[in-house]
């Protein structure tokens, strides 16, 4: 990311967006899933956010990029 000069816009909601689905004594959490952007493209979104949504029977959290929070 840093070659790249690439930023992580961050998150609002639950920490990890992966989950082995597995019991507690062998649960492995991550977050894997992430909104990386250059520096001219959050100039043109400034108010940009990342939402990660629930997840159902799934291993992943849907994630949510909002570009303007405001409008909608």
């Amino acid at each position: 990311m840093d070659f790249c000069k690439l930023l992580d816009l961050g998150f609002s909601g639950a920490k990890f967006t992966w989950a082995n689905c597995r019991d507690i004594s062998d649960l492995i959490q991550q977050r894997l899933d992430r909104v990386s952007v250059n520096l001219e493209w959050k100039l043109c979104y400034p108010k940009a956010t990342v939402s990660h949504l629930a997840h159902i029977n799934l291993d992943h959290c849907p994630i949510f990029l909002s570009l303007d929070p405001n409008l909608g």
